[in-house]
């Protein structure tokens, strides 16, 4: 259910607001993820609407409906309207984002996991598996490779067990400094947007430049799962084979294999993208 309106009071620490509606107050209770992006926008006389659930929770003795998610939160000044957040504008910077992409690389990671002593270990990437697609998903290129780790000489358990390796899979890998070259020359030859699934992979790349004692690649990276986050104002996180399942209806079995996941993602984004330019009409299942 949808509410518009003038908010007339305000209980942070509490979590719950009230609007006035034909003289009757009407109380809502905010979650903690909204209390953390929001609250600076909600005080007394800013305008919002949201979307709200049916079910009631008692909060200070006062009967409350959860909210949802924000439309837009607002306030109306003397001259013109000041707009904290906007749900529509939201959208549409995505849509504009997505007509600039040309070239595409989907990339993911998979990384070292911490054995006994987790307190010295450091994360290094040892599988990379990307696809660079042109805007209308045509392949253009293709990699699946293996490097060697720098910091460390043998696997943890932890990681053969989670990625279904051994250390034999380095037999044909790659250096270091063989997989930055070759990235190197992929990005400088198609110039891709670099597409990734949250922040994981990204910080992951940043942290190797530094155990490696190289210049850092130049790159624009887009973390898609953050712009559906926005898009559709989920608030948790949303698994990538989980998005693929809801937005095909089909499952895929997950590896834990770099060059998998990174095709999974390029499926996720065409999808996302239909949603986005309006070519698929589609509501996100309620979390």
């Amino acid at each position: 259910m949808r509410k518009t309106g003038v908010i007339h009071s305000v209980n942070l620490e509490k979590r719950y607001f009230s609007i006035l509606h034909r003289k009757r107050l009407y109380f809502f209770y905010l979650q903690h993820s909204l209390i953390k992006k929001f609250q600076r926008y909600l005080f007394k006389g800013s305008l919002i609407s949201f979307e709200y659930s049916d079910k009631v929770r008692i909060v200070d003795k006062k009967e409350a409906h959860t909210v949802e998610h924000f439309i837009f939160i607002m306030r109306k000044l003397r001259f013109r309207e000041e707009f904290f957040y906007d749900l529509k504008i939201i959208k549409s910077g995505i849509k504009e984002l997505f007509k600039g992409f040309e070239n595409i690389m989907f990339l993911d990671l998979e990384m070292t996991m911490p054995g006994h002593n987790p307190a010295n270990f450091k994360s290094e990437i040892i599988q990379a598996g990307f696809l660079i697609t042109d805007k209308y998903g045509n392949t253009l290129a293709k990699e699946s490779n293996y490097i060697r780790p720098t910091l460390t000489e043998r696997l943890s358990r932890r990681t053969k067990e989670f990625l279904k390796i051994d250390e034999t899979v380095f037999d044909n890998g790659l250096t270091y400094q063989e997989f930055y070259n070759e990235f190197d020359e992929y990005l400088k030859k198609y110039h891709p947007v670099v597409i990734v699934w949250g922040k994981n992979d990204i910080l992951a790349l940043k942290d190797s430049y530094k155990y490696n004692n190289v210049l850092p690649l130049k790159m624009t990276t887009v973390n898609i799962l953050q712009l559906q986050k926005n898009y559709f104002n989920l608030k948790n996180d949303l698994g990538l084979f989980n998005a693929y399942r809801i937005y095909t209806g089909n499952d895929f079995e997950q590896k834990h294999d770099a060059f998998t996941d990174a095709f999974v993602t390029k499926e996720v984004f065409f999808e996302f993208k239909k949603i986005v330019s309006g070519e698929k009409r589609f509501i996100f299942p309620k979390e």
